[in-house]
């Protein structure tokens, strides 16, 4: 939102006000603008008319939305009784009646098999076509299944036998009696055909079995795919392709097989391989049985059928496992449900519907898509519908538990599609999945159409998750769901204050507006007779509009709106409607002189900007006459607000009420609008009106991106010719024309504008001169009308363009003035408008350009700003590359008289501008400074940062020894080139200690340094003990006595031990007497004996490393005997520790010596007394050494053996005569 200022400034000299009081002027004034921001009046407008669009007092009137509609009211499934297949199978009252034992089901066949082995074969409509007889001794039917072409039928008996059934001719091809030895449970056609059975029995076998033609005969091959490894085989579910949906498992032949203990599912082509094994869950029952089915379906995150999904149910779970291809990695578990009961059958019906068949014999329809994603979770709303068809359900009970029967329904309870087919003992039920065309039937049909529009609408909002073979595509089912809503306006009980809105309630809903329009729309006006039905249809689309879902209407049905609407005369609420509505459906030509002839501004903005007439022009011809014909001043100020706001979204390549202008057109609309602005008095009565917000307007044009491409293309005006036409309106002497001059001023901002030079002088004339007179307001206002309220009581309505700062306007002269080279006479007339005002740049500017350099340098000095003041070292050092030699020598020499004055502006870059510019001149720059001791000193500090003059250090230190003594030894520390002997002088001149000591030090007097801290120390503890600051003189002290030990430290190496002993015994001596004469102060200060406690202890640790220990406390006990032993304690435990160290050190070096030596004793012990394997000749007179005879001899470690008398030497006579020949030692014998 743009803001502007109201505000009138009173006349005043800045130069007469002193620099405080124009600070103080300046903060309350901004202060007071800050204060004053109102919003622009047509922002305001704009808030307003988009208020006003939004406006919608008329609710929809929601039927359908807002009907409950109960799932329990439609049923997804319907059961009924085949009562010809019911009569066939009941039993008769004998003892040993047959009864239905098995079932199988097709597309056109329904089998039954009973305990006597027959087949009953019928069709669809429970008619009997015929009975398949087998022959004796095969026992009653256990299981069946159809081949896939419905030619064959493969059946499974009590007994283990196969029989492979002619369908057509009712014969059985052939018959197997040695592959199972127990009955069959499962037998199925794994490919479809008749050729490729897969069958498994109560023990667990399951063998795959081929049938094999020849000429005259069919034989039987089989194998063994496993034997018991699931247990008992229950169900058999091979995967069958779907034809129309390609899957990566198609490259496979799958198989699930589930047992009483695990389920395994195996592909069987290309080969034979176990893909994957699911366990029974645990805590689940050794009674309970699993039930599995197939499907191409859809898990509760699949937008549609995407892959094979095998349902598992075992117990009260339901899993399903999405198998995205033939391989243990791509199979998921994508979806769980936790039932209330167990499962004992489960099929699919569709792609997402399942029909289970619980413990107590009710079906549930479950919908796989509101499956879980979690496990454990009891998916209620899965469950879509439950119901009972027949309680007494034919079962087999093959399996025992704890020696019960635990009975299945594995073979009576068969799913074909979207068919449920349940075998009783005496009746037989088929159940047909309802799709969403029959429910809705279902209900039209019962007369409750609101429930079946509804429901329709549901569907197609995705809601109808109960019903089956809704179709995918929208149009599709749009198109479907378009027929009811005919018939519905057609019942005639059915009164129009109803079927009106929830006609157009469905139509919007399903997206039909097409069809309300070109089919309803007309029915409804042909069957209504009175005035009042067409109100009743007109109101109900209404809010439709208003609220954006209804967008487009056929120009033949909106003509007949608008008529209803001009006859009422709701002209606003018509053009409400209009501009709800899209461009598209206008006929301009019939429309717009409507809203011309009833002045419905924003529609006739609205169809010309956008429309198929385009004209950005004609609103502002419209609003323009609107304008000039009102004679309310309020009406006039409300048609000028609305008129600019227009012209601003024309400007800003925007359209009412939130579009854009086509990129190809803008440059065209704004030429043109702006050309129609500067025609005739447009923009003056504009100008009148209010003269800030056409100005601020007209500045968009200046300052926006898309106009100023389109005012510098040279197709259409510029913005010469709108500065040209403000001068005609703005004339002298008028506050208009301070109004133009501010907005000329203002364009010096702007680099792409350069307006002709006459323009700019007498703008900065003006500027330099004038000021507005009058007082400050403001308008405020929260809407359009509040604002126009306070406008009209404003005293003085002429309100400034804005308010600029002298800086501000300043900076703007400036650029203005640098737009143009400006002669002598022309910087002559500006020089005399500008000396005696506050713009000091502006002031320099001029100077400068007559070479009037040194005046510029006072100006710059003079300034009451400081921001400004510092800008006078820039502008030397460019004007000392720009000017001639002559003209530096001679500003040089002038500015010599203010150095004082610059070195206070900015010491450091006084410093850079005489280094850069005055050559050699420090010494007469420092004496041109002698009045002004801190400035010169502060000079001297910059000056220094490079090497000088010894004469000029020795000033800067005699200076600051003189006003900042505590920089004086950083500085004599932070070099060597000054004079020692001169400095020393000056800093005990002073009384600068720090420095002199240092001199001291760094001349090699230690003895004067160190007499110079203690001196000082001592006259702080005189004054401390006169109460003479206190506090401050302990740390003094302290200090003093720590320097005093740094300084003996850093000289040790240059001392003798004599000179070492004299300065640390002062020292301690020093450090003594003050405990001595503080000693009465320690109980009410304690702070004083830790401060001294310190002291005692640093200076004693550093005389340790010099001095005998013994003669320093010698020393101590005889000059002070009485102090405590607490300060001198920790150095005595230094010292002993010290020498237990030592002590401790030579008895453990003595200790590993000794240990040393043990263990090398030990050693030679133990190798003396080891045993020698000893040679039987002498190695020196080669003779047998006896032992029986008693002979001396000697044998030697190295194992060499000799008479006593053959050695002479005590040593190995080999072993020596080796050494001395070179050959080696012992070990290299």
């Amino acid at each position: 939102m743009e803001y502007r200022r109201s505000v009138q400034i009173e006349p005043f000299n800045i130069k007469t006000i002193d620099s405080n009081s124009q600070l103080i002027l300046k903060t309350k004034l901004e202060k007071t603008l800050k204060q004053m921001e109102v919003p622009n009046p047509l922002d305001l407008i704009h808030s307003k008319e988009i208020e006003e669009i939004s406006l919608n007092d008329k609710v929809i009137k929601n039927h359908l939305n807002d009907k409950k509609y109960l799932d329990s009211k439609l049923p997804v499934i319907h059961f009924e009784e085949l009562k010809l297949i019911s009569i066939k199978i009941a039993p008769s009252s004998s003892y040993n009646s047959v009864a239905p034992s098995a079932l199988a089901a097709s597309a056109n066949y329904i089998l039954i098999g009973n305990t006597s082995g027959q087949i009953l074969v019928f069709n669809q409509d429970g008619q009997e076509i015929r009975i398949l007889k087998p022959k004796k001794g095969l026992g009653q039917v256990t299981c069946m299944d159809i081949s896939s072409d419905e030619c064959f039928l493969i059946a499974g008996y009590h007994f283990g036998q196969v029989c492979l059934w002619d369908l057509t001719s009712g014969k059985s091809k052939k018959v197997s009696k040695d592959l199972h030895k127990c009955p069959i449970l499962s037998i199925k056609f794994w490919k479809g055909l008749k050729d490729y059975i897969i069958s498994g029995d109560l023990s667990g076998r399951v063998l795959l079995v081929e049938f094999q033609k020849s000429l005259v005969s069919m034989s039987i091959a089989s194998i063994e795919l496993f034997k018991d490894e699931v247990g008992p085989v229950l169900s058999i579910e091979p995967l069958i392709p779907e034809p129309m949906w390609p899957h990566p498992t198609d490259t496979h032949r799958i198989v699930a097989i589930a047992g009483l203990r695990r389920i395994a599912i195996f592909t069987l082509e290309p080969d034979i391989q176990k893909i994957l094994l699911i366990d029974k869950p645990p805590g689940v029952s050794d009674s309970v049985c699993p039930c599995i089915s197939w499907k191409l379906g859809m898990a509760p995150d699949d937008p549609m059928p995407l892959h094979h999904i095998l349902a598992v149910s075992w117990g009260q779970r339901i899993v399903l496992y999405t198998f995205k291809f033939a391989g243990a990695e791509g199979v998921i578990q994508s979806g769980y449900l936790e039932n209330d009961t167990e499962i004992k059958s489960m099929h699919w019906l569709s792609y997402e519907i399942l029909v289970a068949l619980n413990l107590s014999r009710e079906i549930r329809i479950l919908s796989s898509r509101e499956f879980s994603n979690k496990l454990g979770e009891f998916g209620r709303r899965a469950v879509l519908e439950e119901t009972y068809a027949n309680r007494d359900l034919a079962l087999q009970s093959y399996l025992k538990s704890d020696k019960k029967e635990n009975y299945t329904y594995h073979n009576t309870l068969k799913a074909q599609n979207r068919v449920i087919y349940l075998l009783g003992n005496k009746e037989f039920h088929r159940g047909q999945l309802m799709n969403w065309k029959e429910c809705l039937d279902e209900l039209t049909k019962k007369n409750e159409w609101l429930d079946a529009l509804a429901l329709g609408l549901n569907l197609y909002l995705g809601k109808g998750k109960k019903l089956y073979g809704v179709p995918r595509d929208k149009d599709e089912l749009r198109y479907n769901l378009c027929d009811y809503i005919f018939k519905f306006i057609k019942v005639i009980l059915m009164p129009w204050t109803l079927k009106i809105p929830v006609t157009i309630e469905y139509c919007v809903g399903i997206e039909a507006l097409d069809y309300f329009f070109d089919t309803i729309f007309d029915q409804i006006f042909d069957q209504t007779s009175s005035t009042k039905d067409t109100q009743l249809l007109i109101e109900n689309l209404e809010p439709y509009i208003l609220q954006g879902l209804i967008t487009s209407v056929p120009p033949k049905n909106l003509s007949k709106i608008i008529d209803f609407y001009m006859n009422s005369k709701q002209h606003m609420q018509l053009e409400r409607i209009l501009l709800h509505l899209e461009p598209t459906c206008f006929e301009p030509k019939t429309i717009l002189p409507a809203c011309e002839n009833h002045n419905l501004l924003n529609a006739y903005i609205f169809i010309n900007t956008n429309s198929t007439m385009q004209s950005f022009v004609n609103p502002l011809k419209k609003m323009y006459k609107t304008l000039v014909k009102q004679k309310d001043q309020r009406a006039k100020l409300y048609f000028n607000y609305k008129l600019l706001w227009y012209f601003r979204l024309c400007l800003r390549g925007e359209t009412f009420p939130s579009g854009k202008i086509l990129p190809e057109l803008v440059h065209e609309v704004i030429g043109k609008v702006v050309s129609w602005l500067l025609k005739r008095k447009h923009l003056e009565n504009l100008l009148n009106m209010d003269s800030n917000a056409a100005f601020n307007v007209v500045w968009l044009i200046f300052e926006e991106d898309i106009p100023k491409e389109v005012m510098l293309s040279g197709k259409y005006k510029g913005y010469m010719d709108i500065i040209t036409k403000l001068a005609e309106i703005c004339k002298p002497g008028s506050f208009l024309f301070h109004q133009y001059q501010l907005f000329v001023l203002k364009t010096s901002n702007l680099s792409h504008i350069t307006l002709m030079k006459d323009i700019y002088i007498e703008n900065a004339k003006y500027v330099l001169k004038f000021n507005r007179p009058g007082s400050f307001e403001t308008v405020l206002g929260g809407n359009i009308d509040e604002y126009i309220n306070n406008y009209v009581k404003l005293n003085d309505k002429n309100q400034l363009l804005g308010d600029f700062t002298y800086e501000e306007k300043a900076v703007m002269l400036l650029r203005l003035l640098k737009k143009h080279s400006l002669d002598d006479h022309e910087v002559e007339e500006l020089y005399k408008f500008a000396e005696e005002t506050a713009y000091t740049e502006v002031l320099i500017y001029l100077l400068e350009l007559k070479k009037e350099f040194s005046k510029c340098v006072k100006c710059f000095i003079t300034c009451n700003s400081e921001e400004v003041s510092k800008k006078v070292f820039a502008w030397l050092n460019q004007i000392f590359k720009s000017i001639s030699e002559y003209e530096r020598n001679n500003l040089t020499n002038d500015l010599m008289i203010h150095l004082n004055k610059l070195v206070e502006i900015d010491s450091d870059q006084t410093s850079k501008l005489v280094t850069d510019w005055y050559q050699n001149k420090h010494l007469e720059i420092v004496r041109k400074l002698n009045n002004a001791p801190k400035l010169q000193m502060k000079y001297l500090g910059e000056l220094i940062k490079d090497n000088i003059d010894e004469d000029l250090i020795f000033k800067y230190v005699v200076l600051l020894c003189q006003h900042d003594p505590s920089k004086v030894l950083p500085f004599l520390e932070s070099r060597e080139d000054y004079n020692f002997d001169k400095c020393l002088q000056e800093c005990t001149t002073h009384q600068v200690i720090e420095g002199a000591a240092f001199l001291h030090e760094k001349m090699g007097n230690i003895k004067d340094a160190l007499d110079l801290m203690i001196n000082r120390a001592q006259k702080n503890k005189t004054d401390y003990l006169n109460k003479i600051n206190a506090f401050e003189l302990i740390e003094a002290i302290e200090k003093d006595i720590k320097e005093c030990i740094k300084l003996c430290a850093r000289n040790t190496s240059r001392l003798d031990l004599t000179e070492i002993d004299e300065y640390l015994f002062a020292v301690l001596e020093f450090v003594l007497d003050i405990y001595r004469e503080f000693n009465h102060l320690f109980a009410t200060n304690p702070s004083i004996e830790n401060v001294i406690h310190i002291c005692i202890k640093e200076l004693l640790e550093e005389m340790m490393n010099h001095i005998d220990f013994k003669k320093i406390i010698t020393y101590i006990i005889d000059r002070f005997e009485h102090i405590p032993f607490k300060h001198i304690k920790e150095n005595i435990f230094q010292i002993l520790s010290q020498h237990s160290y030592q002590k401790s050190i030579v008895r453990r070096a003595i200790n590993l010596l000794t240990n040393d030596v043990k263990s090398m004793t030990r050693t030679l012990y133990n190798i003396r007394s080891k045993g020698v394997n000893a040679e039987e000749i002498c190695r020196k007179c080669s003779l047998t050494m006896h032992s029986e005879k008693k002979e001396r001899c000697i044998i030697f470690i190295c194992g060499h053996g000799y008479h006593l008398k053959c050695v002479k030497q005590g040593q190995c006579y080999l072993c020596s005569m080796m050494t001395k020949k070179g050959i080696g030692l012992l070990g290299n014998n």
